[in-house]
């Protein structure tokens, strides 16, 4: 059955929140003065789940997709700096042929052709407008997956962004030109190129038989689908893998870099006789501050973070990054 998707008019929205908000006003003045009207736009998406997490058919689980422009940098750390362009429900992406990575596709087409070039009218001044291509893209990892059709972590080929990375099971012994999940040697990674992925997936569509397909999607990292983003070379050119980034969130503080250093501080520090109560102590007599913040945190708040319950058995802190 047809799906009717609402997405709003970018430009429309925009002048709407110009219209009603000085803050807006004032910040998408400031952007369209850096690179004399044109702006990149950055787009992030993450499910929403509603109701019994448990349940089997998450009929309330819904994807949120946001907008907001480079050129607004000193803002976009601000909620309120992004726009929501669209919400849709799980069990309806479900019902679209390539699913949410359609859904981005036709998103991206729509969002190029609006900003071809535009007009905001601020405080009595026409102002001339356009969005540049590629866009950029931040989100966490199972967000890239739906968006391009990618294995995922746990497949041959875990890393969207590295030629030579592949599962740690995969390698036996050392090679010279790959490396596992699980190495840290970061200078030996490869990017992978836009043209490489491009080329990747006019390999996979080529293939004659299923079964072929299906061993060259296992060894690219990649699932085919006519209807996706990746089979649609318009889109792919607007929102191109190189545009990703991993959310600062995900890749550094919630089970991330930082979440794996801190752990391995406070198991260097025990056997040195500073125990994790010695640092409650030593943060709350010291008064540490927040990164970035002026205000003293709570003595709760210190206890908290610091506390047994957060530095878990599974070698990493349980902090939520905020």
């Amino acid at each position: 059955s047809d799906e009717t998707i609402w997405m709003p008019r970018a430009p429309e929205m925009l002048q709407f929140m110009v219209d009603e908000s000085p803050a807006w006003r004032a910040a998408v003045s400031d952007a369209l003065d850096v690179n004399d009207g044109v702006l990149r736009p950055i787009i992030y998406h993450d499910d929403i789940t509603c109701g019994n997490i448990l349940a089997v058919i998450k009929k309330k689980k819904v994807t949120a997709v946001y907008l907001t422009v480079r050129e607004m940098f000193p803002h976009v750390s601000l909620e309120a700096a992004w726009l929501p362009l669209l919400v849709m429900q799980r069990v309806q992406q479900e019902e679209v042929p390539g699913g949410l990575s359609a859904v981005m596709a036709e998103l991206v087409r729509r969002l190029r052709r609006a900003g071809r070039g535009f007009a905001l009218e601020i405080d009595g001044r026409v102002r001339h407008c356009s969005f540049t291509v590629p866009f950029l893209f931040v989100s966490d990892m199972d967000a890239q997956r739906a968006t391009w059709s990618i294995k995922g972590s746990a497949g041959l080929k875990p890393c969207m962004f590295c030629a030579n990375v592949i599962a740690k099971y995969a390698l036996r012994g050392q090679h010279e030109s790959f490396e596992t999940i699980a190495s840290a040697a970061c200078d030996r990674f490869k990017a992978i190129s836009d043209a490489d992925f491009q080329a990747a997936v006019r390999h996979i569509a080529a293939q004659p038989t299923k079964a072929s397909r299906e061993q060259w999607e296992r060894a690219y990292g990649l699932t085919w689908d006519p209807h996706s983003l990746l089979a649609d070379a318009d889109a792919l050119s607007c929102l191109p893998p190189s545009g990703a980034c991993n959310d600062v969130l995900h890749a550094y503080f919630s089970n991330g870099v930082a979440s794996v250093e801190l752990w391995q501080l406070v198991n260097t520090l025990g056997p040195l006789g500073i125990s994790l109560g010695n640092l409650r102590g030593f943060a709350l007599q010291k008064q540490w501050l927040r990164y970035g913040k002026n205000v003293l945190p709570s003595q709760t708040c210190i206890k908290h973070i610091l506390s047994d319950k957060m530095f878990d058995n599974e070698r990493s802190f349980k902090g939520d990054g905020t």
